[in-house]
């Protein structure tokens, strides 16, 4: 294989890879994660419903990456809709986009249950219910991590974002009194 010589081409320069390799990925990658992430779910679960405080900053983390990625995917698959000219749907793979969104909101009402008035008792950092609070055995970077992250993806939430925002689903997980938001349907 060569280069791509024409300067016209957004891969000047560059030697392309064949078309089946991402496409060999794709369904490596989609076999492995679906029996995954049933396995992954589930731990979570458990983890969450275990309810042990020096847990709280590991759910929080995971939950975040979990609902970011929910985002950026929801973007790719309006990208590559777009990039393909989709009339029928917002997205590629509109299915596959609909559970996933779906399964955010799942995800965000077992986050809401777990850490509970969380959010009241983040306003004082220092009173004696921080002490029994699920958070309370936080370091103090973990903490201001968590009061820096509410301040600022809180404000967001009050926005209107489009499901394919970074910050749509991570900044729900500062709502207070968090509903389910309306995702895509097909």
């Amino acid at each position: 294989m060569k280069a791509v010589d024409d300067p016209e081409s957004p891969y000047h320069g560059t030697i392309p890879i064949p078309r089946m390799i991402p496409a060999q990925f794709d369904s490596l990658g989609h076999r492995i994660l679906m029996r995954s992430r049933k396995l992954m779910l589930e731990g979570l679960w458990k983890v969450m419903a275990g309810k042990n405080p020096h847990h709280f900053y590991f759910v929080y983390l995971v939950v975040f990456m979990l609902l970011h990625e929910v985002s950026f995917t929801s973007a790719d698959r309006l990208r590559r809709a777009r990039e393909n000219k989709y009339k029928e749907y917002r997205y590629d793979l509109a299915k596959f986009v609909e559970e996933l969104q779906e399964g955010a909101n799942n995800i965000l009402s077992h986050w809401h249950y777990y850490k509970r008035d969380v959010n009241a008792l983040m306003m004082e950092i220092e009173s004696d219910d921080r002490k029994n609070a699920v958070w309370g055995t936080l370091r103090a970077g973990e903490t201001k991590l968590l009061i820096e992250t509410r301040d600022a993806y809180g404000k967001l939430a009050e926005q209107s974002l489009d499901w394919e925002n970074d910050l749509y689903f991570v900044s729900q997980m500062f709502e207070e009194n968090w509903r389910p938001h309306k995702t895509f349907s097909r």
